[in-house]
């Protein structure tokens, strides 16, 4: 019996959209000497809600420039989520923030796919000011 991938998921459409961290793994290259972490970002509202991306952060890359780009990233999602510092990435976990997704193709078969391209604080409405 031959098996069909019946299951294909279509890209998120480039956009903003308020999601959560709902997971972190660490894990390591293939080599086995540098870790990685792997964030789920789970959209919660509109259209795309359930939707999750994966974001992949390598604080112990050797490059350090590179390594000082992934910090700030990690910097500007604690910052989105309300979280100054962070010891342990649970701590981000169910705190709405505002990602932006992107579709880019990958450069090894031209698949489009998302990237998570920033994060911003998620502005709440205050009851007193729609009131108004």
């Amino acid at each position: 019996m031959k098996w069909m991938n019946s299951f294909t998921v279509e890209p998120i459409p480039t956009g903003t959209y308020v999601a959560m961290i709902t997971g972190s793994e660490p894990r390591y290259y293939n080599s086995g000497l540098r870790q990685y972490v792997d964030l789920t970002f789970q959209i919660i509202e509109g259209p795309y809600a359930g939707r999750c991306l994966l974001r992949q952060l390598d604080l112990t890359h050797p490059n350090l420039i590179e390594k000082t780009l992934y910090y700030m990233e990690l910097g500007s999602i604690c910052w989105a989520v309300g979280v100054p510092t962070t010891q342990n990435y649970s701590e981000l976990y169910n705190r709405p923030l505002l990602i932006n997704v992107r579709c880019e193709p990958r450069p090894d078969n031209g698949i489009v796919t998302n990237r998570i391209a920033g994060y911003a604080k998620r502005e709440r409405e205050s009851k007193e000011a729609s009131d108004d």
